[in-house]
């Protein structure tokens, strides 16, 4: 015993400092739907109450007890962004520990490495590395169904008489609406184990059991009934239709995907083993049980949508890992009497072999998203590879992780944060995208058009009638074009081209997001519409209402914003490109902004050929005299032969004095590269100049090709900040 108690904490250590880095590896960012939780937490924090609209008391959210901890967070001074990322994890590190406990508490002191290896399959798996730390509940609740699992397990073995599994059940049925899914089945078990053994202390802690999870889950209920007046959360009636064939389909597509994506056929044949196991028939028997009424239940509420990891199967991640390591444990018992000199050594060999396709060769759900033929490569492998090429780019990533701010896939926080600055604090607002977005707009009145947190659209649907009645001020919606990633209905049909919606809404701006996966020639542009309500309707139009050209007219006026995400990698970052936002409604002047139309480009005849072979080029041109030290940026448009040249294009920037002496001012900066829609071999690269001047200058672009042609068709020397790309042609 003093042996195994050794053991652990001599590996636990290991265990959590590997999971931690490969954590902050693989980090991807706290996801859209946490931020629905993260408002009704702030709100509850700061005396609103558990609601996300001041005075409106819908059950939008689906995770009550996650939710009371982020509000005990933020009143302890926490940020809610780090507070959830960090409880994830610690929630992720706690299910680790149990299972490498468990495991070597059952396994012979020779074979302690069997314990720690299994437990490395949860330590490297890309799904569960993800859910750990994507701000969302999902791995919290995972550990209170784990621990309830092991707790009955242990009574049953041990025939304790107090269900502690039964508090687990019922915190975990605080946590998630199918949290009392596993107090039935503990039920079932307990029902079951009692007809065929017919021992007393069974039926006790069965009772026990029933009463404590009863007493408790209906004072629970009861409470929500009394402040929503629902018995569930609005994401029942939004999500699941119990008469829809439509939803086991994508249940069962939805599972399917999951299993080839991680390669299960591969990774758990080991299973077979178990069926050889009279030992712990009875453990992996329960374990069994549950993971497959489980997926039965995922599989009928239809799945869920891939891009937030399979986070609907991760609750059963940790019960296969705990089949998987008592199916290798019993392996190497198995080769221990058939083969004993080289039992171990065939153990190690397959374990390691099953530990390289857990965490090499599993997919990404991401990439589909651009399209469904790319190479889905794992993102902890993808950044740990880059990390062993830029070793110093690990300081990027360990701050990133530490920070309190938001990466989604999706910047919709930027969104936010511009329009929490600029909207009246009394405007309302209507929008789909219910997570980032309302939770910067703080106490402005958010209507849920998808209806989670509205009980009249979670029932009946947005409709006409009902956005009229709402007296909305701005309406934001998504569009997106992208072939995979096409989602017309969240621009609403319905309503957007209803004739009360054209004469009462005008389209005030678009903020305009674009991922790019430059090594992979992959590239998505998708638009936030911003509609403002107008002071007075304009007439009726007969004509058809083309969306795409409202969108160019708030290009051509300057009203839109330009946002930008590497997707995936050490180089994904979100910023905003241009302050066309400061100011929503004002018109902006462009000349006083500082864009200078007149370059002063030699030979300027609109375009500027330049053909660049893999030597040197050079385009030089004049600048006027500027009034004082002031950043500029210089804006090529670079046509490259090849996607792959993306990364290749080198651009200096070097200014002439007067008196001959050449310094260098600016460098191309590639990770700002803003791809033109439309051109997938097109692209403006910026050259950020510091060029401190009281008399003329002469400066000089170098741009050193990668052994492709490259073409620079036009020049743009604009001041920073306020620049607008609108006044580039075509962009």
């Amino acid at each position: 015993m003093q042996n195994s108690n050794r053991i652990f904490y001599l590996f636990v250590p290991t265990l959590v400092f590997i999971f931690i880095f490969l954590c902050i590896v693989g980090y991807v960012g706290v996801f859209e739907d946490a931020f629905i939780s993260f408002r009704y937490a702030n709100n509850l924090a700061t005396g609103q109450g558990l609601v996300f609209n001041t005075g409106e008391y819908v059950w939008g959210y689906s995770n009550f007890l996650w939710t009371v901890l982020l509000a005990l967070g933020i009143t302890c001074g926490f940020s809610i962004v780090a507070f959830a990322k960090y409880l994830g994890v610690l929630a992720a590190l706690l299910i680790i520990v149990a299972l490498f406990y468990w495991l070597l508490k059952r396994s012979s002191n020779n074979n302690f490495y069997l314990a720690f290896a299994s437990s490395f399959f949860l330590v490297t798996s890309t799904h569960f590395l993800i859910a750990s730390q994507n701000g969302l509940e999902t791995v919290f609740f995972t550990l209170l169904i784990f621990l309830g699992i092991l707790f009955l397990i242990d009574a049953v073995a041990a025939g304790k008489n107090y269900p502690w599994y039964a508090v687990c059940f019922l915190l975990a049925s605080m946590t998630r609406p199918e949290g009392p899914l596993f107090m039935v089945i503990a039920g079932l078990i307990e029902v079951f184990l009692f007809i065929r053994v017919r021992k007393k202390i069974t039926l006790q802690r069965l009772g026990l059991s029933a009463l404590i999870f009863t007493g408790g889950y209906v004072v629970y209920i009861l409470f929500m009934y009394v402040y929503y007046g629902a018995l569930l959360p609005n994401a029942f009636f939004v999500k699941v239709d119990l008469n829809s064939s439509y939803q086991i389909a994508g249940g069962i597509k939805y599972l399917c995907s999951f299993c080839n994506d991680i390669k299960a056929i591969f990774l758990f044949w080991p299973l077979l083993f178990i069926l050889t196991d009279r030992q712990r028939v009875l453990q992996n028997a329960v374990l069994i049980f549950f993971s497959t009424a489980y997926l039965l239940f995922v599989i009928r509420v239809g799945g869920d949508f891939q891009v937030y990891f399979y986070r609907f199967i991760i609750p059963v991640m940790p019960l296969l890992f705990l089949l998987l390591g008592n199916a290798i444990i019993r392996m190497c018992e198995l080769f221990q009497r058939g083969c004993p000199n080289f039992a171990n050594l065939i153990c190690v060999v397959i374990i390691g072999c099953l530990i390289s396709i857990n965490f090499f060769a599993v997919q990404s759900p991401v990439t589909p998203f651009f399209s469904q033929t790319a190479k889905r490569t794992p993102i902890v492998v993808e950044n740990l590879a880059f990390l062993l090429r830029h070793p110093g780019a690990l300081k990027s990533k360990v701050s990133q992780w530490f920070s309190s701010e938001s990466m989604d896939i999706q910047p919709m926080d930027m969104v936010g944060k511009v329009l929490a600055e600029k909207l009246e604090p009394e405007a309302s607002v209507a929008t789909g995208q219910c997570g980032q977005i309302p939770f910067y707009l703080c106490q402005r009145r958010v209507l849920d058009m998808i209806g989670l947190m509205d009980d009249e659209v979670a029932r009946q649907g947005m409709s006409l009638t009902y956005f009229k009645k709402s007296a909305v001020d701005y309406c934001i919606f998504f569009y997106s074009e992208a072939e995979n990633y096409f989602i017309p209905l969240t621009l609403y049909p319905e309503l957007i081209n209803s004739d009360y919606f054209r004469t009462h809404y005008k389209m005030e701006h678009v903020f305009r997001h674009r991922s790019i996966f430059p090594d992979r020639s992959l590239y998505s542009e998708k638009y936030m519409l911003l509609f403002k309500k107008r002071e007075k309707p304009v007439s009726e139009k007969k004509s058809p209402y083309i969306l795409r050209e409202h969108i160019d007219i708030c290009f051509k006026n300057g009203d839109f914003t330009d946002l930008k995400c590497n997707l995936n990698g050490l180089q994904r970052g979100q910023f905003i490109s241009t302050n066309a936002a400061v100011s929503l409604t004002e018109k902006k002047d462009f000349t006083s902004a500082g864009f200078s139309p007149r370059v002063g480009v030699e030979g300027w005849s609109g375009v500027l050929p330049a053909r660049l072979d893999d030597k040197h080029s050079q385009i030089s041109f004049s600048v006027e005299k500027f009034v004082h030290e002031e950043s500029y940026q210089v804006w090529s448009h670079v046509k490259l032969s090849a996607f792959a040249d993306y990364d290749r294009v080198k651009m200096s920037v070097f200014a002439t004095d007067i008196r001959g002496v050449r310094t260098k001012v600016g460098n191309a900066r590639s990770l700002h590269t803003i791809l033109s829609p439309g051109y997938a071999l097109a692209a403006w690269l910026p050259l950020i100049c510091r060029v401190p001047v009281n008399t003329a200058w002469r400066v000089v672009i170098e741009v050193v090709a990668g052994g492709r042609p490259i073409y620079v068709d036009k020049l743009m020397l604009v001041k920073d900040p306020l620049w607008l790309k609108s006044q580039f042609e075509k962009l």
